[in-house]
């Protein structure tokens, strides 16, 4: 049987979450190897290239805020409307997701 619109939201909005959440890991160990390589006095080029990755990494945080967020409301309607599934664990990741883009 295909997964509901309700699971789909739900495992899109939890997919969105944890990527975000890899995204600022990543960028954070960028942060570090870019101050590592200037400690270490390595070539300017290099140097430049790794603040290219990190600063694109960077971006992609908002991006995938808007996405939670796109993707938070979409959930909201679905809810609000009249379904005949157990909204429980949607209503859970609802207030997980609200969490989270708090932080």
């Amino acid at each position: 049987m295909a997964p509901s619109q309700l699971q789909i939201k739900v495992n899109a909005l939890k997919r969105l979450m944890k990527e975000q959440a890899l995204y600022k890991k990543e960028a954070e160990s960028d942060a570090k190897r870019v101050e590592q390589a200037k400690e270490e006095g390595k070539d300017e080029y290099e140097i430049k290239k790794m603040n290219e990755v990190l600063q694109e990494t960077q971006q992609m945080v908002p991006e995938l805020n808007k996405k939670i967020q796109t993707t938070l409301n979409g959930l909201k309607d679905l809810l609000s409307s009249d379904i005949d599934e157990d909204t429980t664990a949607a209503k859970e990741v609802v207030q997980e997701a609200e969490q989270f883009l708090q932080n």
